[in-house]
């Protein structure tokens, strides 16, 4: 019949490597270890292909990293990737930088800092009316049954005043 038959050709270009990669955050409060840690887990990325969802990925990634650590507040949104592409086509490579953040925006300031647990208190609601305690031992308030033995409650407590935030060991 009356048909017309195209066939088009991308030509998508020449890819990108990821160049080096330096890290700043001198002003996050990060202490030199945990930022020669973070560029030493950012360097696996030199030479791979330049992959924006992978690159977010690896974002996201440090980020909870970091709160698990004990890094309370800080967010992927605190941690900015900035992607150098001039010259690429020359090198075949673009450098990056990463940066942690304080950054001011609109004058306020984005702060993270490690989070420690300040006051432990254990509150236990018995099932069957009775007696209750409330006392403070080994550091913790205690509210509990009359007829519990704290001592041997205390010793399975794995979290103490003045150690990191950290959900998992809660």
């Amino acid at each position: 019949g009356n048909k017309i038959h195209r066939t088009i050709h991308l030509q998508p270009g020449r890819r990108i490597r990821c160049g080096r990669i330096a890290v700043e955050g001198e002003a996050a409060g990060l202490t030199e270890q945990e930022l020669q840690s973070m560029a030493r887990e950012w360097s696996a990325w030199e030479g791979q292909w330049l992959d924006l969802g992978g690159l977010d990925r690896a974002r996201a990634k440090s980020a909870r990293n970091l709160q698990e650590e004990g890094w309370y507040g800080l967010l992927t949104d605190h941690i900015v990737l900035d992607i150098d592409t001039s010259g690429c086509r020359v090198s075949g490579t673009a450098n990056m930088t990463l940066r942690f953040l304080p950054r001011n925006l609109a004058g306020q300031l984005a702060p993270h800092r490690k989070g420690v647990i300040q006051r432990i208190a254990v509150d236990w609601h018995a099932d069957a009316l009775s007696t209750v305690t409330d006392t403070v031992y080994d550091g913790v308030h205690w509210h509990v049954p009359a007829e519990r033995h704290l001592p041997s409650l205390s010793q399975r407590l794995t979290v103490s005043r003045g150690d990191q935030f950290s959900l998992e060991d809660i």
